[in-house]
């Protein structure tokens, strides 16, 4: 018996979430708005939104200028200069930007499980203006930044820090011509309207050739080859033979990353100078790699 109308409950309570979400989907079809972060520009009330009215015209000089400018940093900046502050209090910044461009709630739609419904609540923006800063944004992606450039392995990616502003240095890539090129950028100091970071950002040869050549003076210590020498058995001048110029400059950017993630902790770029943080278990770990490569 216990187990039946414990069914029955389960029964009823699947019953009473589906009949809630049914009411949940019709509503949303109807175009109300049924709570969560209301969108800068707006207010809700009764599960409907209304233009603020300051706030929409910041949205539509947002629009506007992105439409004359096609930067979003530089719209944050003149936000900033202006004295204007998001609801949060905190300065504009480009991401926050983009997303209100990308936002179709603007021109009095919503999005629902990648349905497009149209809203109850009025357009702040035209079709026509928002619809031209979309097809800014497509022509300002030649390629996939979700994807291909941002899977590459490169030498350090992981492992080079900022000392300015403590956060990770990451590689952004740019073509210019047949070729890519690529930097490595402050990433805190990326997601500011106004750049500010001392160090900002690095040529990936000029960084990883000085990186390299500090792994390469490790390498060559007598106190490094001696102890791989010990623990492996190969004689120090083969050591020596192994680790030779060639290795160095051979050694793909797949390989190089593994090499600098055992040896080194993180790697700090300052202004006039690079720290590194080396890892007590990298040199085992390294000693590892050669006595298999020996083997």
């Amino acid at each position: 018996m216990l187990n039946i109308l414990m069914s029955f409950s389960q029964h009823e309570r699947e019953i009473i979430a589906e009949r809630i979400k049914d009411k949940v989907v019709a509503s949303k079809r109807r175009g109300m708005w049924l709570g969560g972060y209301v969108p800068y520009g707006y207010y809700a009330e009764n599960k409907k939104l209304y233009p603020h009215s300051r706030d929409s015209q910041v949205v539509k000089r947002i629009f506007q200028r992105f439409v004359e400018t096609q930067s979003p940093k530089l719209i944050a900046m003149e936000l900033n200069q202006d004295g204007i502050r998001p609801r949060t209090g905190n300065p504009w910044n480009p991401a926050y930007i983009s997303r209100i461009i990308a936002n179709r709630i603007y021109i009095g739609e919503i999005s629902y499980n990648d349905e497009i419904i149209p809203g109850i609540h009025k357009a702040i923006v035209d079709r026509d203006v928002w619809e031209r800063a979309q097809e800014i944004v497509k022509s300002n992606q030649p390629y996939d930044r979700s994807g291909g450039a941002a899977e590459m392995i490169v030498p350090l990616r992981g492992i080079l820090r900022c000392g300015h502003c403590g956060g990770a240095m990451k590689p952004v890539f740019t073509t210019k011509g047949k070729k890519r090129y690529y930097y490595y950028y402050c990433d805190q100091d990326s997601k500011r309207a106004e750049k500010c970071c001392p160090v900002g950002k690095i040529g990936s040869a000029t960084i990883e050739d000085a990186v390299r050549d500090q792994a390469k003076n490790i390498f060559e210590t007598t106190f490094f080859q001696e102890r791989i020498a010990a623990r492996t058995g190969i004689m120090v001048e083969e050591l020596r033979e192994y680790f030779n110029d060639a290795f160095w400059k051979e050694s793909n950017p797949q390989e190089l990353n593994r090499l600098f993630s055992e040896l080194f902790e993180k790697i700090i770029l300052k202004e006039n100078q690079i720290a590194y943080e080396i890892k007590t278990s990298g040199v085992q770990a390294l000693i590892e790699g050669v006595t298999n490569e020996h083997q």
